[in-house]
């Protein structure tokens, strides 16, 4: 089976090329989603790889690109480095990228919370969804703080990706002296949304 050797993993690949042998055809390369495998892509295959070399990738920690351990940091400029390296190794040349779903790992609010509290600076927190160009939705924490106001919104970020994967850690941190609730008591992220500052 095609491998590409990378530093810390090996990455699988497959290379279909059904054009005519006298021609000099562009390559595509697919890309999968979270959670899937170049087979996402199989039935594109006959269609694409007449007319062009089509390269699917096992992103690392999916398919037979093998499993990575649950601390491993997966970031996205680890998987550019990985694609650049698809690109130079087999494609050889520039390439089209066809990607699919670059996001959509559910992300529950509680457990970021949960995170938060055990800080020994944090009274309360909550968090919510924003808009984000490159993600298309990252995570904001509100946080209230005890009498310690020297705690920074950097070291709260770099606390939650020490026990969370690093796409659960929030990208912005907003420091409230309380946080809004519902008559039951519950946070109100309702309004939390509508009172941003981003």
């Amino acid at each position: 089976m095609p491998y590409i050797e990378r530093p810390d993993c090996r990455l699988f690949y497959t290379l279909d090329d059904h054009t005519d042998a006298w021609t000099h055809p562009e390559t595509v390369l697919f890309v999968h989603g979270f959670t899937e495998t170049t087979e996402a892509w199989r039935a594109w295959v006959p269609h694409f790889s007449r007319r062009y070399r089509v390269i699917r990738i096992d992103q690392r920690g999916f398919g037979r690109s093998g499993a990575v351990p649950p601390d491993y940091p997966l970031t996205t400029e680890l998987y550019v480095q990985d694609l650049a390296a698809v690109v130079r190794q087999v494609a050889g040349e520039p390439v089209h990228v066809i990607g699919g779903k670059s996001g959509g790992i559910s992300v529950f609010p509680e457990e970021i919370e949960d995170t938060l509290k055990k800080h020994p600076d944090v009274v309360d927190a909550a968090v919510i969804g924003f808009k984000s160009a490159e993600w298309g939705e990252a995570v904001k924490a509100f946080v209230v703080l005890n009498s310690n106001p020297a705690c920074s919104a950097d070291a709260l970020i770099q606390f939650c990706k020490q026990s969370l994967a690093p796409y659960k850690a929030p990208k912005v941190v907003e420091f409230l002296s309380t946080l809004p609730r519902t008559g039951l008591g519950k946070i109100d992220r309702g309004k939390l949304r509508a009172e941003q500052k981003i």
